[in-house]
């Protein structure tokens, strides 16, 4: 799939590149987050991070993943070291364009029949 605006592209020049933890609890403080092990608490300023990899021992809040959501932050459950992967939150750059464009040539039976016969510009399927 090609991408029509590069804007909705999350800019990895401004973030940290990921960050894996293990054995470690994550709480929110204030609009960042807190991870908690047994040599302390350290602050994470989440606007700042790309992917928090989550190890086994790892206990984190809902309100953590909100605020990562938030801030566009890409959640991975991993193995330990990062070996093997589990699950995988969405990223900043979803969308719902296919869905709608899918919905709308369905709902619209002139749009409908017309996309079968001849493709239409990319400005019928835009809502006004």
């Amino acid at each position: 799939m090609r991408v029509q605006d590069l804007h909705v592209l999350p800019k990895f020049s401004d973030e940290w590149s990921y960050l894996y933890v293990e054995h470690c609890r994550i709480d929110q403080d204030a609009r960042a987050i807190a991870v908690h092990d047994e040599t302390g608490k350290v602050p994470v300023p989440c606007a700042n991070l790309a992917l928090l990899m989550l190890s086994p021992g790892v206990s984190i809040t809902h309100a953590v993943i909100s605020v990562l959501a938030d801030h566009g932050c890409l959640v991975a459950w991993c193995g330990e070291e990062g070996v093997r992967f589990y699950a995988v939150g969405m990223g900043e750059t979803r969308s719902a364009g296919n869905f709608r464009h899918q919905a709308r040539m369905w709902a619209h039976a002139e749009l409908r029949i017309a996309g079968y016969t001849t493709p239409l510009p990319v400005a019928v399927f835009r809502e006004a």
